[in-house]
């Protein structure tokens, strides 16, 4: 083998060898960041923050829900999003509650 063949593939196998090694380097502290960001989620997710989103959230689908009685644009969109509202039973004085979609609950 000629020695200019020689060094440039030496040359591309260690530039092969330095982005493997950079790539290694990068996935771990891609992981650890990851590691770092979903145990903060889980703390926000489990402490007051999430509970009250939760409570929140329920009240704030509850009075759309209550809006689309009488909004048929709300009523379009809750649709759209997979809620339906609960047709109304003869004579009952309180506002129908939506149904939700399989996986996610509404309570009244």
């Amino acid at each position: 083998m000629k020695t200019f063949p020689y060094f440039v593939a030496t040359l591309m196998g260690l530039v092969c060898l330095a982005l493997s090694v950079a790539l290694v380097v990068m996935a771990e502290i891609n992981l650890r960041a990851q590691m770092r960001l979903q145990e903060r989620q889980q703390v926000l997710n489990n402490g007051v923050l999430g509970q009250q989103g939760q409570q929140l959230s329920n009240r704030v689908l509850q009075e759309m829900a209550r809006l689309a009685t009488y909004d048929p644009d709300m009523r379009k969109l809750l649709d759209r999003h997979g809620y339906q509202m609960a047709a109304p039973e003869e004579g009952a004085k309180t506002k129908p509650a939506p149904r939700a979609p399989e996986g996610k609950e509404v309570t009244p």
